[in-house]
């Protein structure tokens, strides 16, 4: 092994913290283009609007199931060389959207999205864990989820202009070449960052191709058996893929010499705990998206443009919050800590489940203020928590797996809760009756919510106060 003591010192690793972020802000701004768009493409191509939720499958398919692939790349290749593949593979993929002649096409091309976001977040999330002291780390990490959020503030709004205005290809074409652009400020700003050699690093083929098919399986089978009920045949035959190929991924990591994901990883309440409110906070996060889109048009009859306030809203909160989430991480045990956004999502929760369809809508702003300040915590607390304690030779695959496993928690959450809204309080003739379930649903995540509290309460310590003491 090299020595990691020069291998990690960077004269300023703010500045080139800051190339990094930067290409993922373009990206994290355009993936938020991609709602307001839906319905102009199905319109376009003639499809039918359940199909759009294959979309966001597809895009999980390539972000959620290659992080920890693209994560291990960058172990061995170099955090830039995955950063600059990532970024101009996301520009194709976006492009590639923009001439798309067919549904099938767009499909390919999220998931080529996906595949430059498994690049890019591994690699920010392993450059702040290697480089930044550890009194800084969890700045870095708060910093990192500002970005992603602060991304997402204005895309809606800029993609509704685009698409009223000229049209949803013209928004992904131009999208492509801002992030062309983008490729230019790493490729001239940041520096060849050292790898770290290890003996016999190769990399871990067969942990790849079973960790795919299974994650892949598992991350189609909602979507699909939604459409085609859960005990059609193609069902049955994901569940077969995911359950099988699981196995084997274990068995072929077990004995890999240098495995895709480090299993012993899966053993320490540090990792496990902080990835699953990750998970469960993402999956909150995304369905409350969903489910105000719906009560907002189909419930209440209010204007598209106030689902997206809403959603503009939440986002600005979270970034604005990260500021509040950077001092909190710097200055109380994380432990406690992980009891704020708790209290945060189910306060949300509790608020949305009292709604009816005459409640004024500054309260469900408030509703978003809530959310909003419970998701600041979302990235930076469980990420720093994570990676604490992480080799340096082994960030980028860890930061990837914690990605993976993260990531699954909007499509499970989606594929479980939104359906309720179309179930729960039908009208007799069977039509959903948005503003009626928007209230029950909400009420139900109050169970994710109690998952929470009780992952806080076994929540990894985390004394900050001790990593600014001078080591000995």
């Amino acid at each position: 092994m090299t020595d990691t003591t020069t291998a990690t010192k960077q004269r300023n690793p703010w500045v080139v913290y800051g190339t990094l972020l930067f290409g993922l802000f373009v990206m994290m701004l355009i993936l938020s283009m991609n709602p307001p768009a839906y319905p102009a493409i199905s319109a376009d191509l003639g499809i039918n609007s359940a199909y759009i939720a294959w979309m966001s499958a597809a895009y999980s398919m390539g972000a959620a199931v290659l992080s920890p692939v693209m994560g291990r790349m960058g172990d061995l290749f170099g955090m830039k060389k995955i950063l600059l593949f990532g970024m101009g593979i996301f520009a194709v993929g976006t492009l590639l959207m923009g001439i798309a002649p067919s549904f099938a096409v767009i499909l390919c091309g999220r998931i080529v999205q996906g595949l430059g976001v498994a690049s890019v977040m591994p690699a920010c999330m392993a450059f702040a864990g290697r480089f930044f002291p550890p009194d800084k780390v969890a700045k870095a990490y708060t910093v990192f989820g500002a970005v992603c959020s602060g991304g997402c503030i204005f895309g809606p709004a800029i993609a509704g202009w685009l698409c009223t205005s000229f049209s949803w290809r013209v928004m992904y074409n131009a999208s492509a070449a801002t992030t062309a652009v983008a490729f230019l400020l790493p490729l001239f700003m940041m520096p060849n960052v050292p790898i770290i050699k290890r003996e016999r690093a190769k990399f871990d083929v067969m942990g790849s191709v079973t960790l795919f098919i299974a994650v892949g399986s598992l991350l189609i089978l909602p979507t699909l058996a939604s459409q085609i009920g859960w005990t059609a045949p193609l069902s049955l035959l994901l569940i077969a893929l995911f359950v099988v190929f699981l196995i084997l991924f274990i068995v072929v990591e077990r004995r890999a010499a240098s495995p895709l994901v480090n299993l012993d990883m899966f053993k320490r309440r540090s990792f496990v705990v902080p990835v699953l409110m990750f998970m469960i906070m993402g999956g909150f996060t995304t369905a409350f998206m969903y489910y105000m889109s719906y009560y907002f048009t189909a419930g209440r009859g209010l204007a598209a443009t106030m689902s997206g306030t809403w959603t503009m809203v939440f986002f600005l909160v979270m970034t604005v919050c990260a500021t509040v989430v950077s001092r909190l991480l710097a200055k109380v045990n994380w432990k406690i800590v992980a009891f704020i956004p708790v209290v945060a999502y189910g306060a949300g929760s509790l608020l949305f489940g009292l709604c009816s369809n005459s409640t004024p809508v500054y309260v469900l702003f408030i509703g978003a203020v809530l959310l909003g300040f419970g998701g600041a915590f979302n990235t930076p607390l469980p990420t720093a928590s994570a990676m604490d304690g992480v080799s340096d030779e082994s960030r980028g695959g860890a930061s990837g797996t914690f990605r993976m496993i993260g990531d699954l928690g909007a499509p499970l959450f989606v594929s479980i809760f939104v359906p309720l809204l179309s179930i729960l309080e039908a009208n007799p003739d069977g039509t959903p009756n948005f503003a009626a379930s928007f209230p029950k649903v909400s009420m139900l995540m109050l169970i994710p919510a109690a998952i929470l509290l009780l992952l806080a309460f076994v929540y990894p310590s985390h004394d900050p106060k001790q990593d600014q003491k001078p080591a000995a």
